[in-house]
């Protein structure tokens, strides 16, 4: 057995006017999903972006919203925690907030390789 420390904030990122957001892979490979540690700090944001895929937002800790703003396919603000998870399509827009740190696992299919 291996432990593995997922929540290491490996890379930080600022796209999409991002602030307070780290990175750390978790699982990538050959197969059609893999999986990032996100974790945004207090008063962080994950910038508003395109879905390049659908994807699953896993929240592990900490509480915030997920946003879909206007002009995206629906527009609302829900309210994540600890034990809930948001869902997005492939195209869609959305961005975060939160008011305490808030740690995630983002889950994604990897686009098929041509052949």
């Amino acid at each position: 057995m291996e432990i593995f420390q997922f929540d290491r904030r490996e890379r930080i990122i600022r796209r999409h006017s991002s602030r307070g957001l780290a990175a750390t892979r978790i699982a990538a490979g050959e197969g059609k999903i893999h999986l990032t540690c996100l974790t945004v700090e207090a008063g962080g944001v994950i910038g508003t972006h395109p879905a390049t895929s659908a994807q699953l937002f896993l929240v592990i800790a900490g509480e915030g919203e997920n946003r879909h703003p206007p002009g995206s396919s629906s527009t609302f603000t829900a309210p994540v925690r600890p034990g809930s998870f948001s869902a997005s399509t492939a195209s869609s827009h959305r961005s975060s907030g939160n008011r305490c740190v808030i740690t995630g696992v983002s889950s994604k299919p990897l686009p098929a390789k041509s052949k």
